[in-house]
């Protein structure tokens, strides 16, 4: 988190930081649980949804909730059957929720008892409405996004430079700046494993979810039509996780790249190991320690 492109804007906001820990505990057991339903796995998966509750808060939980969806739906299409994971899913989301609200209930019986006497007002408020529900974006617009995918992180939101704001200095969509490039890699080749497929198609999921959250108006604010509680488009850490996942299998392939005969390959291998790219890895490294 000290060197992630978000250290700018989640340093203080502590709620958002349980999802780290709490998610690849959660995905891995609910993994498990899919394959034989045991209480360990119930039990890890309830301490999960517990950590990221109580010492975070209902928007990491409802965050944490998206991100064992979205593993549940890739879980089904990777195996192409759905009935019996959608069984295990649900029993396993019920009851884990249903004790991490037990565990929890001196908190809840405070919030309850404040709300009932003096009513609950929240410091920072949003709204939904479905007139808002439509994309907003020009072609400069568009060029600022694509820009923003490869230099998250380097800048600070404080470096202001002399073009009148034409491009993003500042951007948290990507773990590194070329995990874009990595991606699109990923999206011309097929995944070898499970998780990588699992890895692959969730960061692309949030790519799309993120897309939708910045130009299609009110998108993200639709979970507050619902529950009038939390946005959605702060998934951030989330992101990461399966970015750096991402990331490893293709660390694991590296040997594999620089082997391959196939013609995508040996493009891959004459750009990411160039001694200019290895350079610009190098610097982006030596800037992020340099600006924190």
């Amino acid at each position: 988190m000290v060197c992630s492109p978000i250290r700018y804007e989640l340093f203080f906001q502590r709620h958002w930081l349980p999802i780290i820990t709490s998610l690849p505990i959660a995905i891995y057991y609910t993994k498990i649980f899919f394959e034989k339903e045991n209480f360990k796995s119930l039990l890890f998966v309830t301490l999960s949804l517990f950590f990221t509750t109580y010492f975070g808060s209902i928007g990491a939980l409802q965050n944490l909730l998206m991100g064992l969806l979205i593993f549940f739906i890739l879980n089904c299409t990777y195996y192409q059957t759905f009935l019996p994971f959608f069984k295990k899913f649900i029993k396993l989301i019920v009851v884990s929720l249903t004790l991490n609200l037990l565990l929890g209930t001196w908190t809840w019986y405070s919030i309850i008892i404040e709300y009932i006497n003096v009513d609950y007002t929240r410091s920072y408020s949003e709204t939904f409405s479905f007139e808002n529900l439509r994309l907003y974006f020009g072609g400069q617009d568009i060029l600022k996004y694509l820009f923003s995918l490869f230099n998250s992180g380097i800048f600070s939101p404080l470096v202001k430079l002399p073009d009148s704001n034409l491009l993003p200095v500042s951007s948290i969509i990507n773990v590194v700046p070329f995990f874009a490039i990595i991606l699109l890699f990923y999206i011309f080749h097929k995944s070898k494993s499970y998780w990588e497929y699992i890895a692959k198609f969730s960061v692309l999921i949030y790519f799309v979810h993120l897309f939708f959250c910045i130009f299609f108006g009110d998108y993200k604010n639709l979970p507050i039509f619902f529950t009038n509680l939390y946005s959605w488009h702060k998934v951030y850490p989330e992101f990461y996780f399966f970015q750096i996942v991402l990331l490893s299998f293709f660390i694991n392939r590296i040997q594999e790249i620089k082997e391959s005969k196939i013609s995508s390959y040996k493009i891959a291998n004459n750009f990411f190991f160039h001694k200019y790219f290895n350079n610009t890895c190098f610097a982006y490294i030596f800037l992020n320690f340099f600006i924190i």
